[in-house]
């Protein structure tokens, strides 16, 4: 027999046997829609807990702070931690560059002056302005565009800054009262921020001024004492996204090394900083990862450094991830108990075939069919209940996963059930072309294992008995 005549034959005996063959694979059908659905839920719930948490934080950043002294020992743990770095410089960053997938690391320094810094341009004045300090580049590395102007991009001698989104907001006119304004809401909804029409951000001359108090010693009145700060200048400002979410970024961005430049000049007022620099090196370094799929690669890394002390939001994720594979292990086990019970549907129907055929088999085998041809036959009707079930099942699975997104009544209902967090917009089901392909080929596969021993049964039948018995 060719494999058209095989293929046609067993064809033929599942369409003559309608409907037992229909609730066979009908069966088959239940446990793939019952696997995928499941397993669904849980993806979409993991997509859904990334995505809350970028909100909040960006999931591809890792904060490295400084050790203070000892031996990292973590147990449970594959990777190699050696001696702890107590003091993080350039060089331990060029080391930190190297890993893979990191697109780069820098210092971030706060600067803490014994002075509070206020800016102005024409009557606009913004009274408390921090200064974070970076490596030439990093603004880029994470993902930031200007809107005017440009980002640093070497040491210069004057002290070159850009302006965030949060700072320019915060430009306001002492003599007024100015509202609050919700700029979240306001990248939520994709609408542009309302920044001051009547600055030029782009070539505005901005003043710096040192602000300190000043109390009399002989009335007790305060007061404040502005000293105006030259070799600086504003050279851009960062664009604000929708993707930002609550990760936007405040304050005003400066080049570390014009930064430390910068306080050489004054050696009297910064002489602790610079020789606490100097000494005991950064406190914090933040990494930019490639993709949040590769943080964890990049932590063990650090460990195997000397720098174990990190925070990065994939701990959360992993949290979470954790809990719901627990839940989908759950699921998917009940689940799976539908497609053992279609399995054995699938072997009883081939079963009950050969008992019915067993005249005809015989006849097949007089007139020299091969037995391997017989067993071919029926694993063949066995994968052809399997693929047909199994694909109904993935359209099912399709259509309740619509179901369960689109009917606000479904999506609420299935929300509160599994205890996901009511995200706007988010999915309660997502199916990937992974798990569909994943599934209708577990199903073949079942019923193809399922068919295993009726075939062999019917290959082993007696010729002479099979073409006596009625």
């Amino acid at each position: 027999m060719t494999w058209i005549d095989l293929l046609s034959t067993s064809l033929g005996n599942l369409w003559r046997r309608k409907v037992r063959s229909f609730l066979t694979l009908l069966g088959v059908a239940i446990g793939i829609t019952s696997i995928i659905v499941l397993v669904s839920l849980g993806i979409a719930a993991e997509e859904n807990t990334i995505a809350q948490i970028a909100e909040y934080d960006d999931i591809t950043q890792i904060y490295v702070n400084k050790n203070y002294g000892g031996i990292y020992i973590e147990e449970d743990s594959d990777t190699n931690a050696g001696p702890l770095l107590e003091v993080i410089n350039d060089d331990v960053i060029d080391q930190i560059n190297q890993i893979e997938h990191v697109v780069m690391a820098s210092p971030q320094y706060w600067f803490s002056p014994p002075y509070t810094l206020k800016m102005k341009i024409g009557r606009y004045e913004n009274p408390w302005l921090s200064i974070t300090a970076v490596k030439p580049g990093f603004l880029e590395a994470l993902g930031y565009e200007p809107e005017y102007g440009e980002f640093f991009t070497q040491n210069n001698r004057r002290l070159e800054m850009v302006l965030t989104p949060t700072t320019m907001l915060e430009f306001v006119n002492p003599r007024r009262q100015e509202e609050w304004v919700d700029y979240y809401a306001l990248l939520q909804n994709g609408e542009p921020l309302p920044y001051k029409e009547d600055i030029d951000w782009e070539n505005g001359r901005f003043q710096l001024y040192a602000v300190e108090s000043v109390t009399d010693e002989a009335t007790g009145a305060y007061s404040e004492k502005e000293s105006r700060i030259k070799n600086f200048s504003v050279i851009g400002t960062i664009k604000a996204t929708q993707d930002m979410g609550y990760n936007i970024p405040y304050g005003v961005y400066v080049d570390i090394d014009a930064l430390i430049d910068f306080m050489k000049r004054d050696k009297k007022t910064y002489k602790d900083t610079l020789e606490a620099l100097e000494k005991d090196g950064y406190d914090t370094v933040l990494v930019k990862a490639d993709n949040f799929e590769n943080v964890e690669g990049i932590l063990d890394a650090l460990k195997e450094l000397g720098l174990p002390n990190t925070n990065s939001p994939m701990a959360w994720i992993e949290s979470s991830r954790q809990s719901i594979r627990n839940i989908q292990m759950l699921l998917g086990g009940i689940s799976a108990i539908s497609l053992l019970v279609a399995a054995l549907s699938i072997a009883n129907t081939m079963m009950m075939s050969i008992y019915e055929r067993t005249r005809e088999i015989g006849v097949m085998k007089v007139l020299g069919c091969s037995m391997g041809n017989i067993r071919a036959m029926f694993l063949m009707e066995a994968g052809f209940i399997g693929a047909f079930g199994g694909g109904i099942g993935v359209g099912l699975s399709y259509l309740l996963s619509y179901m369960m997104n689109e009917v606000e009544g479904i999506s609420a209902m299935i929300t509160e059930f599994i205890g996901m967090a009511d995200a706007l917009g988010a999915n309660v089901s997502a199916i990937p072309l992974w798990l569909s392909m994943g599934a209708l080929s577990f199903g073949v596969a079942v019923a193809l294992l399922s068919g295993i021993y009726p075939s062999q049964r019917a290959m082993w039948l007696s010729p002479l008995a099979a073409i006596r018995n009625e």
